[in-house]
C-alpha cells in the first residue's frame, strides 16, 4: 500500500486553505478601512470640527460697544461742523447709570494686504454656571479674540491658524505681538484661507403704482404710489475699511462672516471648508431723537449757564 494523498484530498485542501487566505484578506481590509477612518477623524474632522465651533462661537457672539459707537457719532457731528475730525476727542464715555467706560477704537480689525493673515475683533460669550436653586444659567462675558495665519513650521508650503484671546486686554495693539499669551494653534495643514463680509445697505425708494390685472380689481397691496418703501440689499467686501465703512453703512462690524479655504491632511489630500455665519448684534447706527422732555431740559441748562 502506498502511502501519500488522493487528488481529491489536495484539491480540498487548496480550497479550505484559499477560503482561509480570502477570509483573513478581507479581515484586513476592514482593519485598513477602520484604521483609516479613525485616523481621518483624527487628522480631519476633529480639526475642522474645532475650527468651525470656534468661529461660530466668536462670530455670533460679535458686537460693538456702545461707547465705541458713540466716539464715532460725535466724529460724524463734528465734521457736520466743519471741524477737523482728528480734533474729536477719544475719551471715556458715561452710559445711562453714569458708569464710565473706555471706548475701543478698533473694535474690529482685519488685515489681509499682508502675508500674514490677521483677524480680531469684540465679542461675547456664555458660560453655564449652576445657580442657588440647581438652575443652568448662561452668564456673559466679554473678550477680544484673534485669528493669526501664518507658515507651518511642519509643513512646507502651508499655513497654521493661531488663535489668541483675552478678557483683559482689549486694545488691538498687544494682539499683534508675536509673544502674546494665550496663544495656541487652531488649525494646521491650511494651502488657502479666505474671508468675505457682508453688509446691508439701506435705500429708500417710491413705490409705483400697479397695474390692475385683466378682469380682477386692482388690489392694495399696503404699499401706495408715492409712498416710501425701505429696500436692503448685500453688499459684499474683502477688505476692512473702517472709517470708509462707517460713513456709508453706520456699522463698526459686518453682517454676515464667511470662511472659506482648503486644508490638506498629511497624505496630500485635500479638504475644502466654508464657513458662513451671522452677526447677531449687527445693527447700522441711528440717531436717537431726544424727548420733549430731554428738549426742554437742554434748553433750561443752556439758560442757566447764560445766567
Amino acid at each position: 500500500m502506498r502511502k501519500g494523498f488522493t487528488v481529491i484530498e489536495v484539491v480540498l485542501a487548496l480550497f479550505f486553505a484559499s477560503l482561509i487566505s480570502l477570509s483573513l484578506f478581507q479581515l484586513l481590509n476592514q482593519v485598513r478601512r477602520g484604521v483609516k477612518r479613525i485616523v481621518n477623524v483624527i487628522e480631519v474632522d476633529a480639526p475642522l470640527m474645532s475650527f468651525y465651533n470656534q468661529v461660530e462661537k466668536d462670530v455670533t457672539g460679535m458686537f460693538a460697544p456702545f461707547s465705541s459707537i458713540e466716539v464715532y457719532s460725535q466724529k460724524d457731528k463734528a465734521a457736520s461742523k466743519e471741524q477737523d475730525r482728528k480734533k474729536v476727542p477719544f475719551a471715556p464715555q458715561k452710559d445711562e447709570a453714569g458708569r464710565t467706560s473706555k471706548p475701543i477704537e478698533n473694535v474690529f480689525e482685519l488685515d489681509v494686504a499682508t502675508q500674514t493673515f490677521f483677524w480680531s475683533f469684540i465679542t461675547t460669550g456664555g458660560i453655564q454656571v449652576l445657580d442657588a436653586s440647581g438652575n443652568v444659567t448662561p452668564v456673559p462675558f466679554v473678550r477680544r479674540v484673534a485669528y493669526v495665519l501664518e507658515q507651518d513650521p511642519d509643513r512646507q508650503g502651508q499655513f497654521r491658524l493661531l488663535y489668541r484671546f483675552s478678557g483683559t486686554q482689549l486694545e488691538l495693539s498687544a494682539f499683534k505681538d508675536s509673544n502674546f499669551k494665550p496663544t495656541y494653534e487652531l488649525i494646521s495643514g491650511i494651502k488657502s484661507f479666505n474671508i468675505e463680509l457682508s453688509l446691508l445697505e439701506v435705500a429708500e425708494k417710491e413705490a409705483k403704482k400697479s397695474e390692475p390685472s385683466k378682469g380682477k380689481e386692482q388690489e392694495d397691496d399696503g404699499k401706495k404710489a408715492g409712498q416710501t418703501v425701505v429696500a436692503s440689499h448685500t453688499i459684499t467686501v474683502k477688505e476692512w475699511r473702517r472709517d470708509e465703512i462707517w460713513s456709508k453703512y453706520k456699522t463698526l462690524i459686518p453682517a454676515y462672516v464667511k470662511v472659506s479655504g482648503v486644508r490638506a491632511d498629511l497624505t496630500g489630500i485635500e479638504y475644502p471648508f466654508v464657513i458662513v455665519n451671522k452677526v447677531y448684534a449687527y445693527s447700522p447706527y441711528v440717531e436717537k431723537e431726544k424727548s420733549l422732555f430731554e428738549a426742554l431740559e437742554d434748553i433750561a441748562k443752556n439758560i442757566w449757564k447764560k445766567k
